[in-house]
């Protein structure tokens, strides 16, 4: 969880969920999007969007 954790607003936030737009391919060709959801605006919050972490 560690490597999944980003700041938002300068707080430590942990992101759980993850989206791959090209799900199926080797992972250096893919990127990955984590994300939050929530109730109050900003409903979405990304945290990250790149290639898989090694």
């Amino acid at each position: 969880m560690k490597r999944r954790t980003f700041p938002i607003d300068g707080k430590p936030t942990p992101f759980e969920l993850h989206a791959k737009p090209n799900d199926g391919v080797s992972p250096d060709q893919c990127v990955r999007i984590y994300f939050d959801v929530q109730e109050t605006a900003p409903h979405v919050r990304v945290g990250y969007i790149g290639r898989h972490f090694e």
